[in-house]
């Protein structure tokens, strides 16, 4: 029995994809200033004044930094906020060139220039496939650290609510 071959995809269901992991990883952003607002006792107006200038590395580390001072129950939430910005890929997918060529694929290049490495370029692809992969991974990986630091989806809207209300003066 003959199978006729899988339709390839089109650009734009990766491209809707791509929009998708912008939006998973607004939310890992976001668990992570709600967790420093928690971890600081800070209020959302506070806590957006606070973090609205870090940059995402350096969230991560003032957030473990915190965690470290109770290292026992917070092992599992430090380990996992090192692994997600180990794993996922966001400067790359985020700062890199976008190259559309091969259909239902992106490929994201990422160059950098610096006195002791000279100049490097990466580069990866994605797949529908492979690219809804990672966004489901990332979002379990979120949720999972939203449960472990007890941040809530409450917490994520007040700082959203501190920033529109910014936003409306």
């Amino acid at each position: 029995m003959r199978t006729s071959p899988a339709p390839a995809f089109s650009h734009n269901e990766v491209i809707r994809l791509y929009g998708l992991f912008m939006v998973a990883w607004s939310v890992v952003d976001s668990t992570v200033q709600a967790a420093l607002m928690k971890e600081l006792r800070l209020s959302p107006t506070q806590a957006q004044i606070v973090t609205t200038t870090m940059q995402f590395r350096q969230r991560i580390s003032v957030l473990c930094s915190l965690l470290w001072l109770h290292e026992e129950e917070n092992r599992a939430a430090i380990r996992l906020l090192q692994r997600l910005e180990k794993n996922a890929r966001r400067n790359m997918l985020v700062h890199g060139h976008i190259i559309v060529g091969v259909p239902g694929q992106l490929t994201f290049v990422k160059s950098s220039a610096t006195e002791d490495a000279g100049f490097k370029a990466k580069k990866e692809s994605f797949t529908e496939e492979a690219l809804l992969r990672h966004i489901y991974a990332l979002t379990e990986s979120t949720n999972r650290l939203q449960r472990l630091l007890g941040v809530t989806d409450t917490d994520i809207q007040q700082l959203a609510d501190a920033a529109l209300l910014a936003a409306g003066r």
